[in-house]
């Protein structure tokens, strides 16, 4: 049940009143992973169709895993789904970095998340990174 709430609720703040006023104030949170920090590619950078790209980011403390996501942006600038994967780690050295081929010539953004034992600790996704792939 515990588990349950902490799911439900990062962060549950009591307020005690009486009356109309707070008299007292008490908040219990879920500390999460610190966020990603991206290393490469840099943003903006111009790979060509057919080069792999390296993903890269800073170890996380207490990270299993990582979840990289990726979008593309159509037509119209939207940004959209393109892919995401899992990179499980192993015990003592999460992987901090994913390799995969630029295949659509145009612009995609891409962050990671770094996956906790716990997922109520997954970390906020690092920023976005832009990169643009050229025929």
């Amino acid at each position: 049940m515990r588990k349950t709430l902490i799911a439900l609720f990062l962060c549950l703040v009591f307020v005690g009143t009486i009356g109309a006023a707070a008299t007292s104030t008490a908040a219990w949170c879920v500390k999460r992973l610190d966020t990603p920090q991206l290393v490469a590619p840099e943003n903006g950078a111009t790979p060509k169709v057919g080069q792999t790209i390296t993903f890269e980011w800073k170890a996380v403390d207490g990270a299993v895993a990582y979840r990289v996501e990726a979008q593309n942006q159509n037509a119209k600038h939207e940004w959209t789904h393109d892919w995401s994967f899992i990179i499980n780690a192993p015990a003592n050295a999460p992987a901090t970095s994913f390799s995969r081929p630029a295949i659509h010539a145009q612009a995609h953004r891409w962050h990671v998340i770094a996956i906790a034992s716990d997922p109520v600790q997954n970390s906020q996704p690092s920023e976005w990174r832009t990169f643009t792939v050229e025929a």
